[in-house]
C-alpha cells in the first residue's frame, strides 16, 4: 500500500498503439476479474466483492495494488505494455493514477475516466523499484466506481 503523500520519482511515457496487430506476451495480472480478493491489496476506501473492486471516495490517494510476487509476470524496465480495464461509474467520475505497487514509479499519469472499457499503452522508465501495479484513486465529486477485467501484457 502506498503512503498518501508518496512522491513519484520516475515516470513512464504513453505510446501510440502499434499500427499493426499487437504481438503480446502472456497475461501478467493474477485474478484481474476479482473472483475473490486473492492476489490484491485493497487499502481503506477500496473493497473487493461481487467480482469487482469498488472505490467509495472516502479516502484520497489510496491504492488497489498487486505486488510483484502475486503477479503472473514481472514488470520490466524500458518495456512497452498494454493495459486494459473496465470502469463503471456509480456517481461522479473516476480519477486515478497507475503506478508500481509502492507508488514511486508512475506508469500512467493521474487522469479522469468515465464509464467504459479502456486500452492504454505505456513504456516503463529506466527505474521501477518495487514492481507490481497499483491503481491510486483520488476523491473527486463524491465519486464511486468499480474496476474490473484488468489485463496487463507486454507488447513486443
Amino acid at each position: 500500500t502506498c503512503a498518501v503523500n508518496a512522491q513519484v520519482v520516475n515516470t513512464s511515457v504513453w505510446f501510440a498503439p502499434p499500427a499493426s496487430a499487437d504481438t503480446l506476451g502472456p497475461e501478467m495480472i493474477s485474478n484481474g476479474t476479482f473472483t475473490d480478493g486473492s492476489d490484491w491489496t485493497a487499502a481503506a476506501g477500496w473493497t473487493i466483492s461481487g467480482g469487482v473492486a469498488t472505490y467509495d471516495d472516502t479516502q484520497d490517494g489510496v491504492t488497489l495494488s498487486q505486488v510483484d510476487a502475486d503477479m503472473l509476470g514481472s514488470i520490466k524496465i524500458n518495456t512497452n505494455y498494454k493495459l486494459e480495464f473496465t470502469l463503471n461509474i456509480s456517481s461522479g467520475g473516476g480519477s486515478f493514477q497507475i503506478t508500481n505497487s509502492s507508488c514511486k514509479a508512475e506508469y500512467i499519469a493521474r487522469g479522469f475516466y468515465t464509464n467504459g472499457h479502456y486500452t492504454l499503452y505505456f513504456t516503463t522508465g529506466d527505474w521501477i523499484g518495487i514492481k507490481g501495479i497499483a491503481f491510486r484513486a483520488y476523491t473527486i465529486s463524491s465519486a464511486t466506481f468499480t474496476l474490473d477485467d484488468i489485463s496487463l501484457k507486454e507488447v513486443y
